[in-house]
């Protein structure tokens, strides 16, 4: 692009509109070429004193073989995108009788796209709900009772939803040491009370839900489409946790002696960091209870990180 210069006019205080603004090319004609104006095609004398072919582009002169003048005749068709464009980069300001160019602006810097961006899940937290917390316990079936270990592995708030793995030992001889991937709906605007799903009626979400203290309070009104509970700004978060498949084996469906096609009813205490929960499967021992403590973390552990 051609770099302009301010030229004043040979009496700018008699007659301001008579500045003019010239561009300064690189490629200057020699000094013995004789200066036409080609508005009027006669012989005149630069004012810069030098000489050349002068072409007028929206009412500035410009030399023969600037670039914007070669474009602006090689490309008739676009003739009009090119004065826009002219016109917006030489917005003028008269000082003193100087016609000033402006400079075309400096584009910024754009700034670095990342693709990974809108699909990064981004951690949140609640008390001791966080990914990488750990819950260590025991889940009590009739006279047996079973070690049982939760690791959180994400949580996200805003979609009310975590999910984890649920470690528990000793179940069946077959799998002494069972691992299944579960993820968690957290009751609140996102998911109500009612489950509507996996075998269990109202009925059942009565009576299990009954089983937590904390509930009593919305035992009556819990089944209305209006009720909604703010996990945010309470102390106790329910949730029901479905187990989905085993891990690492997870083609393996089914299992003598054990069933992860249930759910858990969870009532998690953000204060105490205590998680109680009830299974329900309608072939399986009702009321399985299962009781968690949160593990604290290590001195030189940390819950979460991400590589970019």
């Amino acid at each position: 692009m051609p770099v302009f210069t301010q030229i004043c006019s040979p009496d700018p205080v008699a007659d301001p509109a008579a500045a003019v603004t010239i561009c300064t090319c690189e490629c200057l004609p020699d000094e013995n070429t004789m200066l036409i104006d080609s508005s009027e095609g006669t012989n005149t004398l630069g004012t810069n004193g030098q000489s050349g072919l002068f072409v007028y582009i929206d009412g500035v002169r410009h030399w023969a073989t600037c670039a914007l003048n070669a474009a602006t005749n090689s490309h008739a068709n676009l003739s009009d995108r090119k004065m826009a464009l002219l016109k917006q980069q030489q917005q003028q300001k008269s000082i003193g009788g100087l016609a000033l160019l402006r400079k075309p602006p400096v584009p910024a810097t754009p700034q670095r796209y990342d693709p990974f961006s809108p699909a990064r899940l981004r951690p949140t937290k609640t008390s001791h709900l966080y990914a990488g917390s750990r819950f260590r316990g025991k889940q009590k079936s009739g006279s047996s009772s079973y070690d049982v270990m939760v690791d959180i592995k994400d949580v996200n708030l805003a979609d009310s939803s975590l999910c984890g793995y649920l470690h528990i030992n000793g179940l069946t001889e077959e799998y002494p040491e069972l691992t299944t991937f579960f993820d968690a709906e957290i009751i609140g605007d996102a998911h109500p009370f009612v489950t509507k799903k996996w075998e269990a009626d109202a009925k059942t979400d009565k009576e299990h839900w009954m089983m937590f203290k904390p509930f009593h309070p919305m035992s009556d009104s819990f089944t209305q489409e209006k009720f909604k509970y703010d996990f945010q700004n309470q102390d106790v978060i329910f949730m029901r946790w479905k187990e989905h498949f085993l891990v690492p084996d997870h083609h393996v469906e089914g299992i003598t002696g054990a069933s992860f096609a249930g759910f858990y009813y969870i009532c998690y205490n953000k204060v105490t960091g205590e998680i109680d929960g009830y299974y329900f499967h309608r072939s399986s021992e009702k009321f399985q209870n299962l009781m968690l403590t949160h593990i604290q973390d290590q001195p030189i552990s940390f819950g979460s990180y991400e590589f970019r």
